[in-house]
């Protein structure tokens, strides 16, 4: 029987002309959508779905009509999936997709570095998260934020099991750049897939054994990461602990660079002129602007936002003075006081737009050590106003628990991997997938378009399935 009499369409002749399809698709991937602000409820449940000649297209029901596809939401762990397509993005073309929350990035790479794992807060939650650093066909590398379950499944096991480097592809991450550099994040939507046995695995594995052909056993081995932000290396703050004067010194005479300095200082004065905090986007950390009555995020084009503090302060030490500026949590870290309920009490106490509260007002005279992030930009700006990227308190004085901590959580990391390499030479394991992609059968979908053609992939809402023979 001809596709014709079967009644369904391809996904590329899928056009505005009419708002009703039928389709005959395979479900290779399935993600819930959740309301993070809202206590993780469900928003929709999507799919990307894939068809007899290999289009592909995103697909999502709605919270309302969940229920009637229960049958069709279950993955198996199939290890020959008959169809799977990724829309992977080579390292070199990830710049064009940095900071655009409106497009999520499917990349592959062999895993050359791994960091242990830690729990942070965020939004008052304990969220686990782990490093992972991959190297391309290139060997160019970049590194992936893993949160949550996420920073479970790529686990040391994984890693140190096999006799070869594991190549990881990852879908639906976030690109984001940080003091100039690009890195990656796993979104609730991202789906991993370890050694999976495909084209674009085999010939990646091929291409990296003939660059590791000469490399010795020690190149060939797993780095150790250290998650930089929670982890502080007292030799490394000595090092580069600098005093003002050097550090303006060092932007007048050397040539344009990347650096991060230390230096201590104390708080002589807060600058209120421009306020003391900003209402940001909840989504991305732009500031709103004013549109009409309303805030208004021009990089998501919605209206939300809540309070995050912006201090601006001037501050010295025994050679020079210039002029700081903490954001959000590091300022939050100095004044002990949440952003929220600080703007609240500005509400409650202000006669004026400058008045500083005194929660803010209490920094003035400390002294803390303060790690500043040189960029291309402080070498060609008239006026200097460092961002401040974290604070140390203590008057100067490094806590001995923060390396002992650090080098004990090392310490275990590397008496796994150990163990591992030793296992390895005396246990041979088949190569480990997680999470597998849905064996899916074949549905005939009937599909309600609701959006733009032209896109890669763009989302069609379904409203009915039916079993096909």
């Amino acid at each position: 029987m001809d596709r014709q009499n079967q009644r369904y369409n391809l996904l590329d002749e899928i056009d505005t002309e009419k708002d009703d399809w039928n389709i005959k698709v395979k479900v290779t991937r399935m993600w819930e959508v959740l309301n993070i602000k809202t206590n993780n409820e469900l928003m929709s449940v999507d799919f990307v779905l894939l068809d007899e000649k290999d289009n592909l297209i995103h697909a999502s029901i709605r919270k309302s009509f969940v229920n009637h596809f229960r049958d069709i939401q279950e993955e198996t762990n199939d290890e020959l999936i008959a169809k799977q397509k990724f829309e992977l993005v080579p390292f070199d073309e990830l710049k064009y997709l940095a900071d655009k929350n409106t497009t999520l990035t499917d990349v592959i790479g062999e895993i050359v570095g791994i960091s242990p794992m830690e729990k942070i807060e965020v939004r008052g939650k304990k969220l686990n998260k782990r490093l992972i650093e991959l190297q391309d066909n290139k060997r160019e590398k970049i590194r992936i934020t893993f949160w949550d379950k996420f920073a479970e499944a790529i686990n040391e096991d994984i890693c140190f099991d096999n006799s070869v480097r594991p190549i990881l592809i990852i879908t639906s991450t976030t690109v984001k750049t940080y003091m100039r550099k690009l890195s990656l994040s796993s979104t609730n939507s991202s789906k991993l897939y370890v050694n999976l046995y495909i084209p674009e695995v085999i010939e990646l594995r091929r291409s990296l054994e003939e660059f590791e052909f000469s490399l010795d056993e020690k190149e060939k081995k797993i780095e150790l990461l250290q998650l930089s932000r929670s982890i502080l290396d007292p030799n490394e703050i000595s090092k580069m602990k600098r005093t003002l004067l050097e550090i303006l010194t060092f932007i007048k005479t050397e040539k344009e660079q990347d650096i991060t300095f230390y230096c201590t200082a104390s708080i002589k004065k807060i600058n209120a002129e421009n306020g003391w905090y900003y209402v940001s986007c909840d989504e991305c950390p732009k500031k709103l602007k004013k549109h009409e009555s309303k805030l208004f995020c021009e990089t998501c084009m919605k209206v939300r936002g809540f309070s995050k503090i912006k201090l601006e302060m001037q501050v010295g030490d025994t050679t020079e003075q210039a002029n700081f500026v903490v954001f959000d949590k590091e300022a939050e870290k100095l004044i002990k006081v949440p952003a929220m309920q600080l703007s609240n009490m500005e509400e409650e106490d202000e006669d004026g737009d400058n008045i500083i509260p005194n929660s803010i007002k209490c920094i003035i005279g400390k002294t803390y050590i303060f790690q500043l992030n040189i960029t291309a930009y402080n070498f060609f700006v008239r006026k200097q106003n460092f961002t401040v990227t974290r604070v140390i308190e203590g008057n100067g004085q490094l806590q001995e628990t923060t390396k002992r901590r650090a080098n004990n959580g090392n310490e275990v990391l590397e008496e796994k991997i150990c163990a591992q390499v030793k296992k390895r030479k005396i246990v041979k394991k088949p190569s480990r997938f997680i999470p597998q992609p849905m064996d899916g059968k074949w549905q005939a979908l009937h599909l309600d378009q609701q959006s733009h053609i032209g896109q890669r992939a763009f989302p069609l809402m379904v409203h009915k399935a039916l079993d096909l023979p």
